[in-house]
């Protein structure tokens, strides 16, 4: 008996020790900024640019929004995520979006592998690192 009480307590010892006990949550001094000036710009989460991209034939049509829209052949691709990257920086002009500003690529089932990589290389190479694939 004297041992079974002995492993009680070295237990009950090991579980309060190990034991950690969450803060009490406090208020978060918040200061509201006064009146917007043109020169500031607040800090509201942007709604992503969507990029669709589906395969045509032998084709890869991307519709990036607005009626702007870049068609890719696997035959000439260098050529084509040229203009990709070119469309992109002009919606980006356009929209006046930030290079921060997320991107979501919703991609077809048909659409290869090779090409969907070489298009995510290509918005990374401009400096967009927020992008993220959307499943249907």
């Amino acid at each position: 008996m004297t041992a079974m009480i002995d492993v009680i307590f070295l237990l009950l010892i090991f579980f309060v020790l190990t034991a950690q006990f969450s803060r009490e949550e406090q208020f978060l001094p918040i200061r509201l900024p006064g009146p917007a000036s043109a020169a500031q710009r607040l800090d509201v989460p942007a709604e992503p640019l969507r990029i669709s991209i589906a395969m045509q034939g032998d084709r890869c049509r991307i519709d990036l929004g607005r009626g702007r829209q870049v068609a890719l052949t696997v035959s000439d691709l260098p050529a084509g995520l040229a203009a990709f990257t070119q469309t992109v920086t002009t919606a980006l002009q356009q929209e006046r979006r930030l290079a921060a500003d997320p991107v979501e690529i919703a991609c077809g089932d048909s659409v290869p592998w090779d090409i969907l990589v070489k298009l995510y290389n290509g918005l990374y190479a401009m400096g967009i690192e927020d992008i993220t694939f959307t499943l249907e």
